[in-house]
């Protein structure tokens, strides 16, 4: 599987306490290595997080588009902070689909001992139409709408972790399945025996987690909007520096993503259909 997280902005007069900081953050995620065409989950996401004059967090407003879902299993998606949940106030805007996240009243899942873990969405095929849309030229395509998460904290917090803070997802309606970004370690809930499994080399001893062997990892943020692969393309065929930049641990072609001479093949890059009269 996997999943984009593609920026967005917010408007400066959208602040609403003395400090604001707007993170914005993009990533892939994907369970194996199978088409690794990177488009199996792909959402625009955009944090903002609220601090008072301290500097201590007060909200985080997390908007979000899912952009496109080249996949049928029935994903859900979460993030977790560096928080306890006991010190959340209310989480508002999740939206419950499915059967594999438990939610307590207040909106986080539970289950968590020291952090706080909130799931936007459990189940993406409701969502998106069974799945398997916005990624094949002439395919289906559905228009999705801007979702907002927030997070109010009951009493302000001075780390809740660092942007993108933890975000992953859970494979096909199965809670402990999960993938995150490259060495983010899982939550609580995941099912160990499946790490290392497959085409991932996780060796949870060492703080190795979610990368394969050769090092490409099955998450990945970046800062800009992403021209994603057409269905079945391998992202290694389209972005032609991502190889060399993965394998280096993040120090050659930093730029990867840009649309620079040799970097890309236009080809295999999906292409939003035009708005049909």
């Amino acid at each position: 599987l996997s999943m984009i997280l593609q920026a967005f902005g917010v408007p400066a007069n959208a602040v609403r306490s003395m400090l604001s900081t707007i993170q914005d953050m993009k990533f892939f995620l994907r369970t194996g290595y199978g088409d690794y065409d990177f488009n199996d989950f792909v959402v625009n996401f955009n944090y903002k997080i609220v601090s008072n004059a301290q500097n201590a967090v007060v909200d985080v407003i997390a908007k979000y588009q899912i952009m496109a879902d080249g996949a049928s299993m029935d994903n859900g998606f979460g993030i977790v902070f560096n928080t306890p949940s006991s010190n959340v106030l209310s989480v508002t805007g999740c939206v419950k689909l499915g059967n594999a996240a438990v939610m307590d009243p207040i909106g986080f899942e539970v289950g968590h001992t020291n952090q706080t873990v909130i799931i936007p969405f459990d189940a993406i095929n409701p969502i998106m139409d069974g799945g398997m849309a916005n990624t094949i030229p002439g395919g289906k395509y559905i228009q999705t709408t801007v979702n907002t998460v927030t997070i109010n904290f009951a009493v302000p917090q001075t780390s809740i972790g660092q942007p993108p803070y933890n975000p992953f997802i859970f494979v096909d309606q199965e809670r402990g399945h999960e993938v995150h970004l490259k060495d983010q370690a899982p939550t609580e809930l995941v099912n160990p025996e499946l790490l290392g499994t497959w085409s991932d080399a996780s060796e949870p001893s060492n703080g190795l987690y979610y990368r394969s062997s050769n090092g490409l990892p099955w998450a990945v943020e970046i800062p800009v909007s992403f021209d994603y692969p057409v269905e079945l393309i391998d992202i290694l065929d389209t972005h032609l520096k991502f190889a060399d930049w993965a394998q280096s641990s993040g120090t050659q072609f930093t730029d990867w993503y840009m649309n620079e001479t040799g970097y890309r093949n236009e080809e295999n890059i999906y292409v939003i259909p035009s708005p049909q009269p």
